[in-house]
């Protein structure tokens, strides 16, 4: 029973940490284009651990996940920071979870992890279904695209044994589809 309470315990803290710094999770909508002159000066791309809001999927598949995206803007032409260069600035900070990221500005972000623009993203369950949603932020402030919400149902999910299965593959699968629409760089 002292078990189970310090978990319920655990997990709410970690749910707390999560959104440090925010009133609530804002809903991403699918961002209308910007006018193409705000992408000048973007040409590199950190991808950001996710603000994961689910139990289901471990942290060696989130990792895995990045390393999806990161190769999915790089075949689009982007430069993009390392994994690891992430997770050692995050590291260098202090920062355990992904809603820490919010007490910087854009701009110290962009310079913390040496790029010009951050792709945040988002995974959220809720009973059976888990949503995903991008945003990409340039160094300025500027929004410059959002996937909106892409729900897809749990049989995708990650086992903990390890194993890359198909069920995996597929949220591989689920992440090209939300990106499928970022821009290839000019």
């Amino acid at each position: 029973m002292k078990q189970l309470i310090a978990l319920v315990l655990c997990a709410s803290a970690l749910a707390a940490c999560g959104s440090a710094g925010r009133k609530h999770r804002k809903k991403v909508d699918e961002a209308p284009p910007v006018d193409p002159a705000a992408w000048n000066g973007v040409a590199t791309v950190a991808v950001m651990p996710p603000d994961c809001w689910t139990i289901d999927i471990d942290l060696e598949f989130v990792v895995w996940y990045r390393g999806v995206i990161n190769e999915i803007l790089r075949q689009r032409g982007w430069g993009v920071v390392p994994c690891v260069q992430v997770n050692r600035t995050l590291n260098e900070l202090r920062f355990g979870m992904a809603g820490e990221l919010s007490q910087l500005s854009p701009e110290e972000t962009a310079t913390k992890f040496g790029c010009n623009a951050m792709l945040y993203w988002a995974i959220l369950q809720s009973d059976s279904t888990i949503e995903i949603a991008f945003e990409l932020i340039k160094a300025d402030g500027t929004k410059l695209w959002s996937s909106g919400s892409y729900k897809f149902k749990t049989p995708f999910l990650a086992h903990p044994e390890g194993a890359a299965d198909s069920k995996s593959q597929s949220m591989a699968m689920a992440l090209g589809e939300a990106l499928k629409k970022f821009p290839v760089r000019p």
